[in-house]
């Protein structure tokens, strides 16, 4: 009986790995945005303040990937005055 050490593998072929090696090039929007949710039952477009870019929340519970650099302000924004005038004051967007 043949050792461990003994035993040669013979392969024609070269293996080819099945993962190509990407680096992490593939992570760097990831890690400059955050998930937020939409509280109002209706389609909402936000323009960020800081970048410009436009975020759409399709209604209540839809989330966005924002960029950092314009989150704090879309979690700030209220809903100042209810249809009949009356003050709210509820927020529109959380953190999901």
């Amino acid at each position: 009986m043949e050792k461990p050490s003994d035993i040669q593998i013979k392969n024609p072929r070269p293996i080819k790995p099945l993962v190509k090696d990407t680096g992490t090039e593939y992570n760097k929007e990831v890690q400059n945005v955050v998930v937020i949710r939409n509280l109002l039952n209706a389609i909402v477009k936000v323009t960020g303040a800081v970048t410009g870019k436009q975020y759409i929340f399709a209604g209540a519970g839809t989330t966005q990937n924002v960029d950092i650099k314009d989150a704090n302000e879309i979690l700030n924004k209220k809903r100042g005055k209810s249809c009949c005038g009356t003050a709210t004051d509820r927020i529109l967007f959380e953190l999901a």
